[in-house]
């Protein structure tokens, strides 16, 4: 009985030591973390101390597929004399490796090099499973979804939508002018070129509306910090790049542009055209804009360039609030220049009644404001939020 229990310890050994190369060279059903957990849970009943050892189930490990039996074949006695290195006896049909073998192979498993390479050739297609890792990595980057939109591009997958609304009334500052004065609104374009002004604009003491290009980095923050502060915001169309408007440009694509645009600054009152824009010289982008400006209640602000712009009296019959903006005060750079400008402008309001300038937000331009407002010129006109003046 002990040598039949040393030739089943034996055959063992052998099928482990079988087992671990497999596991090595043929990857598991598993993947290769479960052929090293397998390979090493095999590994500790070889050798020669393991004989002594009774094994309370011996059956299942010989049991051969076809026909299961408690007890195999009695292996031949001189088995044990052989010695470690000697070829264990013949189990019937090998042991079961989860898959039958191909070809029915019974041959004796054992460290000699005339088996291990019969079992590796018969282990079942072992280069699509190898192949099979490396397939399912490549595609595991989506392409797709690691397309990252450019800044100042409009995305298709997420497009804005024109929010319907009475944007003018919803986002105005609120403003009571006192007395029979002439409005007068001071605009300051905000192009991102100096984030640090922005805290001191509400330090001018007068009330300054800010035009916020809605294509520059942090529109929307930028323009929820102005209105935090108490200071009315207009959305102002880039010259160019995703969001420009340019001349001649198809009516169909107005919509979702400024449906981006509002959605990048979304607490405008209005929305500017760029300084010398093409609205006043190109009717049906003209019309484009006042439609969708009716679902919004946004207001239209155009330039008077050197032509005629009726801009105003088209947006009057649509139902939208416009005006036109009169001068841009910081072309010629200087503060004298800036305060010539400035006197024109309150000039230009005792004519019309109110006028709306605009100037960039710059240092210079800022300094020649906060001088200008102690000036008798401008003791004769009320400093107004732009919303005032379209209203």
């Amino acid at each position: 009985m002990i040598r039949y229990l040393f030739g089943v310890v034996l055959g063992m050994a052998a099928v482990g030591a079988v087992l671990a190369a497999v596991a090595v060279l043929v990857p598991s059903e598993n993947g290769p973390i479960a052929a090293m957990r397998d390979a090493g849970e095999a590994a500790p009943e070889a050798g020669p101390e393991a004989a002594p050892r009774p094994e309370p189930e011996p059956a299942p490990a010989s049991e051969p597929e076809p026909a299961p039996t408690p007890e195999p074949a009695v292996p031949e006695p001189a088995a044990p004399e052989a010695g470690p290195e000697a070829a264990a006896p013949p189990i019937p049909e090998g042991p079961s490796l989860g898959t039958p073998a191909p070809g029915g192979d019974s041959g004796a498993l054992g460290p000699s090099d005339d088996a291990a390479p019969s079992r590796i050739a018969s282990a079942p297609q072992p280069a699509p499973q190898m192949a099979a890792p490396g397939a399912e990595a490549a595609p595991s980057v989506n392409v797709e979804s690691a397309a990252v939109p450019q800044v100042g591009t409009i995305s298709d997958d997420a497009a804005a939508e024109l929010i319907e609304g009475d944007a003018l009334a919803q986002n105005a500052v609120a403003f009571e002018a006192v007395g029979s004065q002439t409005l007068m609104a001071v605009i300051l374009i905000d192009e991102g070129a100096d984030s640090l002004l922005r805290g001191l604009v509400s330090s001018l003491g007068v009330p300054v509306t800010m035009g916020v290009t809605a294509d520059i980095q942090n529109a929307g923050s930028v323009a929820s910090a102005y209105r935090d502060a108490g200071v009315e915001v207009v959305a102002v169309l880039p010259s160019q790049g995703a969001l420009g408007v340019t001349e001649g440009m198809s009516p169909a694509a107005v919509e979702p542009l400024l449906a981006e645009v509002f959605q990048r600054v979304p607490l405008a009152t209005a929305v500017m055209d760029p300084i010398n824009g093409p609205m006043p010289r190109d009717r049906d982008l003209t019309d484009a804009v006042l439609e969708a400006l009716t679902v919004t209640g946004h207001g239209l602000l155009t330039h008077r360039g050197t032509g005629l712009n009726n801009v105003p009296l088209i947006a009057d019959e649509a139902g939208v609030y416009s005006d036109v903006v009169y001068r841009v005060i910081d072309d010629n750079p200087g503060a004298a220049n800036i305060a010539l400008e400035l006197g024109r402008g309150v000039l230009d309001a005792s004519r019309g009644g109110s006028v709306i300038v605009v100037g960039r937000l710059r240092p210079e331009t800022m300094d020649a404001i906060a001088a200008w407002t102690g000036s008798n010129e401008a003791r004769s006109v009320t400093l107004a939020p732009v919303s005032a003046v379209l209203r």
